[in-house]
């Protein structure tokens, strides 16, 4: 578990417009923290999830840390639940980079595959790992945050890890001594329970 700065962990919840919010302190901030998450988010969510150093944690990567202040600020803005997920997905069609196209974010385990045999070692493929990371911070965030999903959002997340699960496999075959391999695909399957767990609420 992430260390805490204060001996008695501030009140982390915010009511704004009728919206409970749970966020993370703004001062002296070492990453999220349990007492700082909502507590449906905090019953399911392992330790890994606190570690703002674990790579294969959603928000441990430099990607899902900047996601998870970006959801905390739009909440703390005015931004709803029904939001996030246009600000999230809207930007998936933004990348100007050969290979890249929407078909990825169907959730198509086929065309996945397909897409990693072919673009796997290329830009393109940093690119889309980079995303899936964004797209699975910020529902794992909204839940942590709200303590709930918007469905949209749980179905990209989802299909955001579909995407990670190929990049997984692309690289084990790439790279079949990677030593980090088992712990990409623990962070993957924890990031799966935990989005199954959430709450839906449209």
């Amino acid at each position: 578990m992430a260390e805490l700065l204060w001996d008695d962990p501030p009140v982390a919840t915010t009511w704004r417009s009728g919206l409970e919010l749970w966020l993370d302190d703004l001062e002296g901030y070492e990453g999220p923290t349990p007492e700082t998450s909502h507590p449906s988010f905090a019953a399911v969510a392992p330790e890994q999830f606190y570690d703002k150093g674990d790579e294969f944690a959603p928000f441990g990567n430099d990607s899902g840390s900047d996601m998870l202040g970006d959801v905390q600020d739009w909440y703390r803005n005015g931004m709803t639940d029904a939001d996030l997920p246009r600000l999230v997905i809207g930007s998936l069609g933004d990348w100007d980079t050969e290979g890249i196209t929407d078909g990825l974010w169907a959730g198509d385990s086929d065309f996945i595959d397909d897409w990693f045999a072919a673009w796997g070692d290329s830009i393109a493929a940093h690119h889309v790992y980079h995303e899936t990371n964004r797209v699975i911070a910020a529902a794992v965030g909204q839940f942590k945050v709200r303590g709930l999903l918007n469905p949209i959002m749980r179905r990209a997340g989802l299909f955001a890890l579909a995407v990670k699960q190929g990049s997984l496999d692309d690289s084990e075959v790439r790279y079949p001594h990677w030593e980090h391999a088992a712990r990409a695909r623990a962070g993957a399957e924890a990031v799966r329970q935990v989005l199954v767990a959430a709450p839906v609420v449209s």
